[in-house]
């Protein structure tokens, strides 16, 4: 694909042949070479250690289909995160998930923001999820959108998941979200 007359590729899929066709990349800088590592200063230089802290260092090569969907999710938000903004839009990330890779990748993402500090804002129907991983929930009413609920969340983090959704905080504060969600 091209723009202003296909001269300048927006972006240019890397042919191969026998094992190195699965490891074929879509890139988005047009004479980049597949085969060539990131310098020092390029944007994906800053990638590389980050795929052992995020639990994928031995997946860097690995196909989508190869990867639990625990893991698909970190690749996901390792790639919102080497966009480099400062505010992150976090859509219903773990909807697809069973409950127990959904509380470990919540464990794990708390973690993440602390390593990789950042504004998040999560959209979630997840009452605990919300209340876990946010310091300020809001809650939206029904169409037309308008706030319902704001609730602060005065733990300190580090917070253990299971320690603090069984406290005293998160039980009442799970009980006013569920109040105004009425």
């Amino acid at each position: 694909l091209g723009g202003q007359g296909a001269r300048q590729p927006l972006l240019h899929v890397c042919p191969g042949d026998g094992v190195q066709r699965r490891e074929g990349l879509v890139e988005q800088q047009h004479g980049a070479s597949w085969q060539q590592r990131p310098k020092e200063g390029h944007p994906l230089a800053h990638a590389a250690p980050l795929f052992e802290r995020f639990g994928l260092a031995d997946f860097e090569r690995a196909r989508p289909a190869a990867l639990s969907g625990g893991m698909r999710q970190r690749v996901a938000f390792l790639r919102t995160l080497l966009a480099g903004r400062a505010v992150l839009l976090l859509d219903e990330p773990f909807a697809s998930l069973d409950a127990i890779t959904r509380a470990d990748m919540q464990e794990w993402l708390a973690g993440a923001l602390a390593a990789e500090p950042r504004t998040v804002v999560l959209v979630t129907h997840d009452v605990e999820e919300a209340l876990f991983l946010a310091d300020r929930v809001v809650i939206l009413g029904a169409r037309p959108g308008h706030v319902v609920a704001e609730l602060e969340v005065c733990a300190p983090r580090p917070r253990p998941r299971s320690d603090f959704l069984g406290g005293s905080e998160a039980g009442g504060l799970r009980a006013r979200a569920l109040e105004a969600l009425r």
